[in-house]
C-alpha cells in the first residue's frame, strides 16, 4: 500500500515512475509533463491556493495525457470512431455533393486576394520586410492560394492539417535573405501532438517511423472548427457525412424501385390451351420485344400500379439531403441549389449570400491569425530586424467596393456640411493606397481642366508682357530697367558648393516673384514690388538697383522677405542689409571649424604618401582654384562691381547652405558614397574583407550559433554575409558600420548585435586579428584591413 502511494506522489511530483520488465529488471520511466505544472497541482489539491499567476495557465484540462494525443482521445463527447474519421476523407473522393461543398469553399477563400500590411507605414525596413513576405510567398510552390489550400483543405476534412515549414536562400533586390522553400502538408493520419495539462502543444509526433518528437516551431497547426482548445478541431464531414451517405442509399433504392415498378403491370388473357404462348409474349413484352394476338378472345391489358405514383418521393429525398451537405460545410444552400425559375436561376437572396461569406471571412481570419503567428515570424526573423510590434501582418480579402463607395459617399456629404475629415482615416477605411508623391497623385478631371485653364492664362500673360521672344523676356514685367549680372558672390557659393560635393542648382531664392515663376506663375504687369527695384533678366527676378549719387533720399524700406544671394549695387544699399547677417555669426564660426578641420584631414593625407596617392596632387589643385577664387574677391572690379568683402561672401555662402534641401544633401553623400566603393582600390580592399569576413564567420560559428539557437553552419553563412555587408557599409558611409541578428521570437533564441569600425590602418595583419565577443555583442576592429575606408576622404573633398 505504501509503494503504491509512494508512485502516486512521484507522479504527481514529476519524479520518474518505476516499471519492470518482467525478469527483474526496473527502470525509470520519465513523465513527459512539467514539473512545475506538477507542483502547481499537487499544491493546488493539498495545500492552500496561492496568488494567481497571469503568465502562466492555471486552470488545467487533463490530468495526464501521455507522451502523445490522437483526434480521438479528446474527442469525450462525440463518440467517433476511426472508421468515420476515414469515411470522411472517402466521402471527399467518391460523394460529387460532399465534393463540390467543400471543394467551392475552399476555391472561394483561395480566391481571396492577400495583401501584407507593414506595420509602420514610415519604416523603411517595416515596410521592406512586408514587400519581401509577399514575394517569397508568391515564389513558393502554389504561391499564395496553394499555402491557403493546404491549411484549409486538410483541415476541413480532418479537423486539423499539420505543415512542415522549409527555408532556401533567395536573392532579392541585391540582398541574399532566408525565403521560403514550401509548406509540406502532412497526412494527420500519422501525426500525433504532445500536450501538457493545459492542452497547450509542446511537439509534433511523427509515428511513421516509430516515435520521432519535432518542435512545434518548426511546424504550422491548423485547428478547424476548434473547442474547448482542443487543437484536433471538428472536421465539416462530422455533420455531413450521414446526409452524404443516405444519398448514395436513395440512389440504389431509387433503381430497384424503377427496374420493378417503372414499368406497368401487364395482364393478358387467354384460353388454357394458350397459357404457355401467352406467358412467352409477357415477357418478351417486358423485355422490350412486343405481341400479335390473331383470335379474338385473346387481350393484353396494361395496369398503373399505386407505387409507380410514390416514385417521385426519392427526388425530394435527394434534394433534402443535399441541401444538409451544403447547410452543414458551408452554413446555406439556397445559393447552390437551383431555383424555381428554371435557366439555371439559383435562389440567393442577400441574407444566404451575407451568410455564406460570414463563414468564408471568418476561415479567412483564422487562416490569417495562422500565417501571421507561425509563418511571418520565421520569414522576417533571419532577414530583418524587427521585434513582434513590427511584424508584417496579412489579411485577406479582395476590394469591398460597395463599402469604399459607402465611405466616399459619406465624405462627401461630410465636406460638403464644412466637416474636416482625416485623410489617412480616408484612405485607411476605403484600403486605397495614398499617393507616394506629387507625381503619383491622381487628377481628377475637373482639376485636369482647371490647370489647363491656369496655364492658357500663363501663356497669354507671358505673351502680353513680353511680345518679343517669349523664353527671353526684354524686359521686367512692370516696366523697369535690368540689373548687372555680372559679380562674385555666385562663384564663392560655386565653388564651396563644389568643394563639398554637392549639387549648387537653386541655393534658394525666397523671394515672391522667384516662388512665383519656379511653380509656372507669372507675376502681373503692375509697378515693381517695391521701390528702386529692376528686373534681372539672366535670374528672371526683382533686385535692387543702383542709386544714383545726387540721390538724397532715405534709402527705401526693404521687403519683409529679401533673398539673401540678392546683392547690391552701392554701398549704402550693402550696409542697410546688415541685418540679414544678423544671427549668422555661430554659423560662420562652425563653417571656419569646419574649413579648419578639412585643412587637417587634407594635411593628414598628405603625409601619408604622396607620390603613391596620386589623389592628393587633384586635392591640392582644388585648393589652389579655391584661393584663386577667394583672391579675385579683393580685385577692385569686382569691388567696385559689388561692394563685397570675403566675409561678407563666406556669411552668404553659410546662409545659402542652411536653405539647400537635404535630399539634396543625401544625393550629394550617396554620389560620393557610389564613387568611393566603385574605385579599383576600393574593390581590392572589399576583396580582401571577404576573406577577412569568412575567417572571422568560421571563428565564431559555434558560439553564434549557441546564442542564436541555430545550427553551426547556418550561423556561420549568416555571420559572413553580415560581415560583408559591415564592411561595405561601412567603406560607404565612412565610420562604423553595425546590424543586429534577431531571432528571440523563435523559442530559444536571441539577439547579437555586430559592428565593424576602423581604429587604425596597417598592413601587419593577414586578415586573422583578434576580435572582442561576448554574449550580446560582436566588436570586430579591422586593423588589419588597411585602406579599408581609405579614399573616402579624398572622394569627400575632390
Amino acid at each position: 500500500m505504501f509503494g503504491r502511494l509512494n508512485n502516486i506522489a512521484n507522479r504527481l511530483s514529476g519524479a520518474p515512475a518505476a516499471q519492470s520488465n518482467g525478469a527483474g529488471v526496473t527502470t525509470l520511466m520519465p513523465i513527459p509533463q512539467n514539473q512545475a505544472q506538477w507542483n502547481g497541482l499537487f499544491m493546488g489539491m493539498f495545500g492552500a491556493p496561492g496568488a494567481a499567476d497571469p503568465t502562466h495557465d492555471r486552470m488545467v484540462s487533463d490530468v495526464y495525457n501521455g507522451p502523445y494525443r490522437g483526434p480521438l482521445d479528446l474527442d469525450r463527447d462525440g463518440c467517433e470512431t476511426a472508421a468515420q474519421r476515414q469515411a470522411y476523407r472517402k466521402e471527399y473522393g467518391v460523394s460529387p455533393v460532399f465534393f463540390a461543398a467543400v471543394r467551392g469553399k475552399a476555391d472561394d477563400i483561395e480566391a481571396l486576394e492577400p495583401t501584407v500590411l507593414a506595420s509602420d507605414k514610415d519604416d523603411w525596413e517595416a515596410n521592406a520586410a512586408a514587400e519581401f513576405v509577399k514575394w517569397t510567398v508568391s515564389m513558393a510552390p502554389g504561391g499564395w492560394p496553394g499555402l491557403i489550400d493546404s491549411i484549409y483543405l486538410p483541415g476541413s476534412i480532418d479537423g486539423f492539417s499539420v505543415l512542415e515549414k522549409r527555408l532556401k536562400q533567395q536573392f532579392w533586390k541585391g540582398r541574399s535573405l532566408w525565403g521560403l522553400a514550401h509548406c509540406r502538408s502532412l497526412d494527420t493520419c500519422h501525426i500525433r501532438l504532445q500536450l501538457d495539462v493545459y492542452r497547450n502543444v509542446v511537439g509534433v509526433v511523427n509515428l511513421v517511423r516509430g516515435l520521432e518528437y519535432y518542435e512545434p516551431s518548426g511546424y504550422i497547426l491548423y485547428t478547424h472548427n476548434g473547442m474547448f482548445n482542443n487543437p484536433f478541431g471538428r472536421s465539416d464531414g462530422r455533420a455531413a457525412v450521414a446526409a452524404s451517405q443516405s444519398i448514395s442509399t436513395a440512389y440504389m433504392l431509387w433503381k430497384i424501385a424503377l427496374t420493378v415498378y417503372g414499368l406497368p403491370y401487364m395482364v393478358g388473357k387467354t384460353t388454357s390451351q394458350k397459357r404457355a404462348l401467352m406467358e412467352q409474349a409477357l415477357s418478351a413484352l417486358r423485355g422490350g420485344g412486343y405481341a400479335v394476338l390473331t383470335d379474338e378472345k385473346d387481350a393484353i391489358e396494361a395496369i398503373d400500379l399505386a407505387t409507380g405514383a410514390a416514385l417521385s418521393g426519392f427526388k425530394d429525398f435527394v434534394d433534402t439531403r443535399r441541401e444538409d451537405v451544403f447547410f452543414a460545410t458551408r452554413g446555406v444552400a439556397q445559393p447552390f441549389v437551383e431555383g424555381d425559375g428554371g435557366q439555371n436561376a439559383h435562389g440567393d437572396t442577400k441574407v444566404q449570400q451575407g451568410t455564406s461569406n460570414a463563414g468564408e471571412k471568418r476561415i479567412a481570419h483564422n487562416i490569417a491569425d495562422v500565417i501571421n503567428r507561425q509563418l511571418i515570424p520565421w520569414l522576417v526573423g533571419p532577414n530583418f530586424d524587427l521585434d513582434e510590434s513590427r511584424m508584417p501582418r496579412v489579411r485577406f480579402g479582395g476590394t469591398d467596393w460597395q463599402q469604399i463607395s459607402t465611405v466616399i459617399d459619406v465624405v462627401t456629404k461630410a465636406q460638403e456640411a464644412g466637416v474636416e475629415v482625416s485623410a489617412e482615416w480616408v484612405h485607411e477605411a476605403t484600403t486605397l493606397p495614398a499617393p507616394r508623391d506629387e507625381n503619383d497623385r491622381l487628377v481628377s478631371p475637373q482639376e485636369r481642366q482647371q490647370q489647363a485653364q491656369m496655364q492658357a492664362q500663363q501663356q497669354q500673360q507671358q505673351m502680353l508682357a513680353q511680345p518679343g521672344d517669349p523664353s527671353q523676356p526684354a524686359s521686367a514685367p512692370g516696366g523697369g530697367s535690368e540689373a548687372d549680372p555680372t559679380g562674385t558672390q555666385d562663384e564663392v557659393v560655386a565653388a564651396a558648393l563644389d568643394a563639398l560635393g554637392v549639387d549648387g542648382g537653386d541655393v534658394g531664392d525666397t523671394s515672391a516673384f522667384s516662388q512665383d515663376f519656379a511653380s509656372g506663375r507669372t507675376p502681373g504687369t503692375g509697378p515693381p514690388p517695391f521701390p528702386g527695384a529692376v528686373f534681372d533678366r539672366s535670374r528672371h527676378r526683382w533686385v535692387r538697383g543702383h542709386r544714383p549719387d545726387d540721390d538724397d533720399a532715405p534709402a527705401p524700406q526693404y521687403p519683409s522677405r529679401v533673398n539673401p544671394g540678392v546683392l547690391y549695387g552701392n554701398q549704402d544699399d550693402r550696409d542697410s542689409d546688415d541685418r540679414l547677417f544678423r544671427g549668422h555669426q555661430k554659423k560662420l564660426d562652425r563653417a571656419n571649424t569646419e574649413v579648419e578641420r578639412v585643412r587637417a584631414q587634407l594635411a593628414a593625407v598628405e603625409k601619408r604618401d604622396p607620390a603613391q596617392d596620386p589623389k592628393v596632387k587633384a586635392l591640392q589643385a582644388k585648393m589652389d582654384q579655391l584661393n584663386a577664387r577667394a583672391a579675385q574677391l579683393k580685385t577692385p572690379q569686382q569691388q567696385r562691381a559689388r561692394q563685397q568683402q570675403p566675409s561678407e561672401g563666406a556669411q552668404a555662402v553659410a546662409a545659402a547652405l542652411q536653405k539647400i534641401p537635404p535630399e539634396k544633401k543625401q544625393q550629394a553623400v550617396q554620389r560620393v558614397a557610389t564613387k568611393a566603393a566603385s574605385s579599383p582600390e576600393s574593390q581590392a580592399v572589399l576583396a580582401r574583407a571577404d576573406k577577412w569576413a569568412d575567417a572571422q564567420a568560421a571563428k565564431h560559428a559555434d558560439r553564434v550559433a549557441a546564442k542564436l539557437n541555430v545550427s553551426p553552419e547556418l550561423a556561420r553563412m549568416i555571420l559572413a554575409q553580415t560581415i560583408r555587408a559591415l564592411c561595405r557599409e561601412a567603406l560607404e558611409g565612412g565610420g562604423t558600420a553595425s546590424r543586429s541578428l534577431n531571432t528571440s521570437m523563435v523559442p530559444g533564441g536571441g539577439r547579437l548585435n555586430l559592428s565593424v569600425k576602423r581604429k587604425q590602418f596597417s598592413d601587419d595583419d593577414d586578415g586573422q586579428s583578434a576580435a572582442t565577443f561576448s554574449d550580446d555583442h560582436i566588436e570586430v576592429s579591422a586593423e588589419q584591413m588597411d585602406r579599408v575606408f581609405g579614399g573616402l576622404l579624398e572622394e569627400l573633398l575632390v
